[in-house]
């Protein structure tokens, strides 16, 4: 169980939340004390203890844990998805490229009159840039900095 933030695993590898694992010593609990009659019947009382309400207790307390334990899964689930996100946006900053930025496209036969919109970090090789570049007539897209010349 994690009592802190352990920076050195994601979440979805994180120990379970305190909330998963009480609920699961407490169905346990209930499921022991209903199998005990002694203690059963002083909590519930000696007219009420029929096999038909212990299976209901039973279920429902093992049905409870299991909903908790499943949005456990689904709130890690959840976290570290958004945490995927977050990193993968952080390595993409896009800016906006100058309103007049025109460039040749240089790759294959030469293209002028390509409109440069944004430039960005080339995920694919750190510490260089990408250009997205567009012309009506064209599909816009991204090119390494080595395919376009300045016009």
């Amino acid at each position: 169980m994690a009592l802190i933030r352990d920076e050195t695993k994601d979440v979805i590898d994180a120990g379970t939340l305190r909330v998963t694992t009480a609920s699961g010593f407490g169905a346990a609990v209930v499921v022991l004390v209903t199998a005990i009659d002694p203690i059963f019947e002083t909590i519930f009382g000696e007219d009420k203890v029929t096999p038909g309400v212990k299976a209901a207790i039973v279920i429902a307390a093992i049905a409870s844990w299991a909903l908790i334990a499943a949005v456990d899964i689904a709130a890690r689930s959840y976290a570290t998805g958004q945490q995927q996100l977050a990193v993968a946006t952080r390595s993409a900053q896009i800016a906006v490229a100058p309103a007049d930025m025109t460039v040749t496209r240089t790759r294959g036969t030469d293209v002028p009159g390509f409109l440069v919109s944004a430039i960005r970090a080339n995920p694919a090789q750190p510490g260089s840039a990408e250009f997205l570049i567009i012309k009506q007539g064209h599909t816009p897209e991204w090119v390494p900095g080595s395919d376009i010349a300045p016009t």
